[in-house]
């Protein structure tokens, strides 16, 4: 299929030529763009877009066996399987993923997962997780495992439940005990490369709370 690309300020969009949702993907880019410079001050470095519209085109850019969210960020490009016919939808999905590319640019890397996760959650309205997942995490003995370096090691479906949650719920609770602004300032002070030990070291001395009074405090 052909292809045809469209400079959008300093991002490639690279989509089939008769792309169906293209008009509502253009207008989410310069949304999600403003939101998250809201969050950190910057605009992404160049970037390309890259849009399937079909799951085949997805798989062969991605690399990946199987779809999963439809969404993802690699190799410096956000690929994107259309699906939705929304606008908001896209919105949602573009600020998630330029998200991670800001926090990339900010900290050379995307660990903690849970942190730089929960961060992309930040506009998210639709992302509410349901009750019962939160009432499983709170009887779930060591549910803070789930602020996770990496998100790997979570493959079922109840597990990728409760990380995404938590990742949500811990940031929702930082924000209102900190503010926003705090959190950003503190991603300047991760390591590159990135180490746990030395993460948890500053994290509690900067937010005065350890991983497992996080996930308590979220919790309630």
């Amino acid at each position: 299929m052909d292809k045809i690309i469209t400079k959008i300020g300093n991002i490639k969009l690279i989509h089939p030529s008769k792309s169906k949702y293209i008009h509502f993907i253009k207008k989410a880019i310069n949304s999600a763009l403003k939101k998250n410079y809201n969050i950190y001050k910057y605009y992404p470095d160049k970037f390309s877009i890259i849009i399937c519209d079909k799951e085949e085109d997805y798989l062969k850019e991605t690399k990946y066996k199987k779809i999963g969210g439809g969404a993802c960020v690699k190799w410096n490009k956000i690929i994107l399987l259309t699906s939705k016919k929304d606008y908001k939808s896209y919105e949602f999905i573009l600020f998630h993923e330029i998200n991670h590319l800001l926090y990339k640019k900010v900290v050379g890397h995307i660990k903690p997962i849970w942190l730089a996760e929960g961060l992309a959650m930040l506009n998210q309205e639709y992302y509410k997780p349901l009750k019962i997942t939160k009432e499983s995490l709170k009887k779930d003995k060591i549910s803070w495992r789930y602020l996770s370096v990496e998100a790997t090691k979570f493959r079922s479906i109840d597990e990728r439940k409760k990380f995404y949650a938590l990742c949500y719920f811990s940031i929702k609770y930082l924000i209102r005990k900190h503010g926003q602004s705090k959190i950003i300032a503190f991603l300047n002070k991760l390591s590159n490369p990135y180490k746990d030990d030395y993460f948890w070291k500053i994290f509690q001395k900067e937010f005065q709370i350890d991983k497992i009074q996080l996930t308590h405090k979220s919790l309630e």
